[in-house]
């Protein structure tokens, strides 16, 4: 027992000396790598010097080295658990915005910066912990309302496409309106690919979706139609047509919950896309101006979407070197006519280009800071706050008609879109400081938000930002349709869970009544949307369990309550965020096997 209590205290003090020495290097980390190499297959005649290694000796110098290999992820007991079923007839476990689902099985993998991620170590401690018959779990597949006659009337389907062309184009102009209604009434041919049925039914199910009347899930009954019209041998071919059939249908799965799926099928456009060399400019009589044009709006299109998929849900970065193709210009569709002699120059006001323009600057933004995010749970604070900075900058260089108080009843359908992108800013800035703010949980510190600089203060202040943003909208707002509820649900969820997270590690600090007030806000407007959305509805639900434990006065028992709770917290983020897979049950004698000591 003596010699245990001598190696306890030299471990402490070895800790002790590392963190004062090598406070950006991180121990386990190290630690990791350093096994990993001695296992990795290197030859022992080969002397190398790992990544980790290489870090603490290039110190001294600040010589920039490259960070180390990501440690496995400890949450995952069973890599089994990781298949998925997205079919139509089984209930949905997870959600499309990679944030409601509380276990792991059958979701797929989510990666340490999702908020399904966040939920889950909110939900793990032990008194918000919520038994088998008490889970939230998405329902089964919705079906539609309205009856099959009316859904399959012609009066019904062109307004799923009027719908279509109002709220979901202006965001992703995938295609070109003009052609689209002209091949659609015969004037122009539709294309022989077979792309035809599944492109048609999927905008009708988006636009069914987008509408004002998306509570009634007449989108379903367009879903299955597109659904039937895929095969293996439209699987062998590849063009414009269907890449753009496939990156709407993987968009529109994910809304409906079946981001998997829709993942899936985003990658096969993707690929389809560089095969038909979406990716590349082309110049000279191969190839008009307007259709030139045109796969610069699919390939930028396809890139934001793919972008967006991998940061919600963790996965890394795909890199798209190689790519030359230009941004679009901020032009309308009836600027893009099939026999231009020359392309017009952009517009100084609000178009159907607008925010694929500002969106793909944004994207690439969002692929560095996921490429950080994924490689190491915590990355490099200050590679971070330059990401976050950049984010910053981009919102300053809008152009005014992107701005948030831009007003012109004559661009009205511009202004969904246009907060959608300004809260997918907000989003960003939220992702790149979290881990930070979580840090300072895991290492039971103080929240301190005086410092405006500091990461955990941009993390809350991007927070704050979007609640305030995105309930001042809808209440001030009356455009409430489904394409853009969902966005800003999803949203609203990713920043009200950093408010959550600060009054359930600090429920005594000073702003805890302003914490409160705001996820009660946020509470109400997710329940009134639950009207319109399903997801909706189960976020404010969760967001009521978790606050029912909280008592709404600060006396002698709101502490004595909430201080295991706080610690529990703090602990919890000390196991699961720490770049070192800790056992179930922390043991003083975890490390006594690797430290080299005197026999």
């Amino acid at each position: 027992m003596a010699r245990l209590k001598q190696v306890q205290e030299r471990l402490r003090t070895l800790e002790a000396a590392w963190k004062r020495h090598l406070p950006d290097v991180d121990l386990p980390g190290a630690d990791y790598k350093r096994k990993a190499d001695a296992h990795g297959g290197v030859s022992a005649s080969e002397p190398t010097t790992s990544p980790a290694d290489a870090e603490v000796l290039a110190l001294p110098e600040s010589t920039p080295v490259e960070e180390p290999i990501s440690p496995p992820d400890s949450e995952y007991e069973d890599a089994d658990t990781l298949d998925w079923d997205e079919s139509v007839d089984i209930a949905a476990v997870t959600d499309g915005m990679g944030s409601l689902s509380m276990n792991w099985k059958g979701i797929g993998y989510m990666g340490p910066q999702t908020g399904n991620t966040l939920l889950r170590k909110l939900q793990s401690i032990s008194v918000l912990y919520m038994s088998p018959d008490e889970d939230l779990s998405l329902q089964q597949s919705p079906q539609p309302e309205i009856p099959s006659q009316v859904l399959k009337s012609p009066q019904f389907t062109n307004q799923c496409i009027d719908w279509y062309f109002k709220f979901y184009h202006p965001a992703y102009p995938i295609l070109h309106e003009g052609c689209f209604r002209a091949q659609l009434m015969g004037a122009l041919p539709k294309p022989k690919d077979g792309s035809w049925p599944i492109l048609l039914n999927t905008v009708l199910a988006i636009g069914a979706f987008s509408g004002d009347l998306c509570n009634q899930n007449a989108d379903i009954h367009f879903y299955r139609e597109a659904s039937k019209c895929l095969s293996w041998d439209i699987l062998q071919r590849g063009t414009l047509f269907l890449v753009q059939a496939f990156a709407l249908l993987a968009n529109y799965l994910q809304k409906r919950n079946r981001p998997n799926s829709g993942f899936t099928l985003l990658g096969i456009a993707m690929n389809m896309a560089q095969g038909v060399g979406l990716h590349r400019e082309f110049v000279g009589p191969a190839v008009s101006i307007f259709t030139m044009e045109l796969r610069r709006r699919v390939w930028w299109t396809m890139f934001i979407l793919d972008s967006g998929f991998r940061l919600t849900f963790g996965r890394p970065t795909l890199s798209h070197g190689g790519m030359n193709t230009r941004l679009p210009r901020n032009l309308n569709d009836n600027d893009l006519v099939v026999d231009l002699d020359e392309l017009p120059s952009s517009q100084n006001v609000p178009t159907v280009t607008s925010c694929l323009i500002w969106q793909a600057k944004l994207a690439k933004i969002g692929n560095k800071a996921n490429e950080r995010l994924v490689a190491k749970h915590v990355p490099d604070q200050s590679i971070m706050l330059a990401l976050g900075e950049e984010v910053v900058q981009w919102t300053a260089s809008l152009p005014h008609y992107m701005r948030a108080d831009y007003n012109n009843l004559e661009s009205d359908i511009y202004v969904s879109p246009r907060m959608i992108l300004l809260w997918r800013s907000m989003h960003l800035r939220i992702i790149i400081h979290r881990p930070y703010l979580l840090q300072v949980i895991r290492e039971r510190k103080a929240l301190d938000f005086g410092s405006p600089k500091s990461p955990s203060s941009c993390c809350f202040t991007a927070a704050d930002d979007c609640v305030i943003s995105i309930l001042t909208f809808f209440s001030t707002s009356a455009s409430h349709h489904g394409a853009l509820i969902w966005y800003a649900c999803y949203w609203l969820v990713t920043a009200v869970f950093v408010h959550v997270t600060c009054l359930l590690y600090e429920p005594q600090h000073e702003s805890a009544l302003a914490w409160r007030q705001q996820i009660e806000n946020s509470t109400a407007t997710l329940k009134w949307m639950g009207s319109f959305l399903p997801t909706a509805a189960r976020a404010a639900q969760i967001l009521d369990k978790i606050m029912g434990l909280v008592p709404t006065t600060p006396d002698s028992t709101f502490f004595a309550l909430n201080e295991p709770i706080r610690m529990e917290v703090a602990e919890l983020w000390n196991q699961s965020w720490a770049n070192v897979v800790v056992p179930q049950e922390p043991s003083p004698l975890r490390w006594l096997s690797e430290i080299p000591f005197d026999q």
